[in-house]
């Protein structure tokens, strides 16, 4: 049984909240206070991964903000077995995994 909470949060005046905690309000844990705002400080190498054709400019973690730059779940596969130097988004990785192992 999970029990799902949910948080308001107001961070101090012109600061930024953490990625963990925009990951955590982005999947409906948390809310944010209006006038809130995240900074990805995320390396520029770890780039998300498109959900298709259609949706190029949506990735597979639905994070908005980020850069899209694998265009398929095939072209991150062949840039980890290549060792690129570009890195998938471990949460596009994750919800994709999600999505195809699910019942």
């Amino acid at each position: 049984m999970s029990i799902h909470m949910t948080a308001i949060l107001h961070p101090a005046k012109n600061e930024p909240i953490s990625q963990e905690l925009a990951c955590a309000a982005f999947a409906g844990a948390v809310t944010l206070a209006p006038g809130t705002y995240v900074v990805d400080n995320r390396p520029g190498y770890i780039q998300c991964i498109a959900q298709g054709a259609p949706w190029l400019a949506q990735s597979w973690c639905g994070i908005t903000g980020r850069s899209v730059y694998f265009q398929s779940l095939d072209h991150a596969a062949y840039a980890i077995k290549n060792e690129s130097r570009l890195v998938p988004c471990p949460e596009c990785l994750e919800a994709a995994r999600k999505q195809l192992t699910s019942p």
